[in-house]
Formats: structure tokens, sequence, C-alpha cells
């Protein structure tokens, strides 16, 4: 698709991180949190406490993705 450009490949686990990136933070904007998404898709029940909890883990996760994409892409 792009041809031989290694600066694609090497850039790709970055846009990869910056895509999850936006993807969970569109999830802290629009509920449920990514996270509680998957815990629901686990069929558990999930208190108003755990609803918190989730979007904190959500949070971690895309300071995660944030890092990870400065590191990838340095």
């Amino acid at each position: 698709m792009f041809g031989d450009d290694a600066l694609v490949l090497k850039l790709y686990p970055a846009l990869i991180s910056l895509v999850l990136l936006l993807a969970f933070g569109y999830t802290l904007m629009h509920p449920p949190s990514m996270i509680e998404r998957f815990a629901r898709g686990l069929h558990m029940e999930i208190s108003a406490a755990g609803v918190g909890y989730t979007r904190a883990v959500t949070a971690v996760w895309r300071v995660f993705f944030a890092a990870n994409a400065l590191i990838s892409a340095a």
C-alpha cells in the first residue's frame, strides 16, 4: 500500500497507540468507558463505585498509550 517506505513501518506502532488513545478517550467523553465495556462484555455486574474505578483505569490506559506512542515515535 505504501510501497517500500520503511518510515511507515517504523511509525506503525505509534499510530496504533494513537488510535487506541483516541478510542479510549472517546469512551471517557461518551460513556460507558472502554474498561467498563470490557467488563460488561464478560457479563459482570458493576456498582456505581465500580463505574468510577473503570473510568479511572481507562484514563490510566490513555496515559500508557500516549507514552507508548511517544516512545515508539522516538
